[in-house]
């Protein structure tokens, strides 16, 4: 069973091994490098830490997924889902799904109403999760040329955030502890 856990605001250190991690296991499927966030010093990673809330998912005391949620916009409308990451061994489980609808919980408790996330090019394990959630593209895309992803490019979905899309969701969740 997966348990769920928001970080702290002395747990940076943990946001920093884990995206470290991630980047290194799935370098396709993030816009940033491993080398690029390896450099960050500690200050950095605090900033980064500081711009919202991160959630991780742990099996056995081994850190397996994560998510952050970061304003994007006007606040408290609009946020923004960055660094999904489900390790190999515990995808299609049903985790990042339960990952993402916890979040999308949380935002709908606090007023959010709406939710948007980049997609790159080829990951198409997470824009299943996020079509199963009802997230939809909406039209806008960015060439990664100068990010160093030469004829890749991102998407950006959607997603507006009701009681009916959450109830609907619930319905067909995996088995698995929901993240709170």
């Amino acid at each position: 069973m997966v348990d769920f856990q928001q970080l702290a605001d002395t747990e940076w250190l943990r946001l920093k091994i884990i995206r470290l991690k991630a980047l290194r296991e799935s370098p396709d499927f993030f816009l940033s490098t491993y080398e690029k966030e390896r450099a960050y010093d500690d200050k950095k990673w605090q900033s980064e830490f500081g711009r919202g809330e991160w959630t991780v998912g742990s099996i056995d005391g081994r850190d397996v997924c994560l998510l952050g949620v970061t304003e994007a916009g006007i606040p408290p409308n609009n946020h923004c889902l960055e660094y999904m990451w489900v390790a190999p061994g515990y995808r299609r489980q049903g985790i990042g799904f339960e990952l993402v609808i916890g979040a999308m919980e949380r935002l709908y408790r606090s007023g959010t109403s709406l939710v948007h996330l980049w997609v790159l090019d080829g990951n198409n394990g997470a824009v299943s999760v996020y079509k199963s959630l009802r997230f939809e593209f909406n039209g806008v895309e960015q060439r990664l040329d100068n990010y160093g992803k030469p004829g890749r490019t991102e998407q950006q979905m959607d997603l507006v955030l009701t009681q009916e899309i959450l109830d609907e969701a619930r319905q067909h969740s995996y088995p698995a502890a929901a993240p709170s």
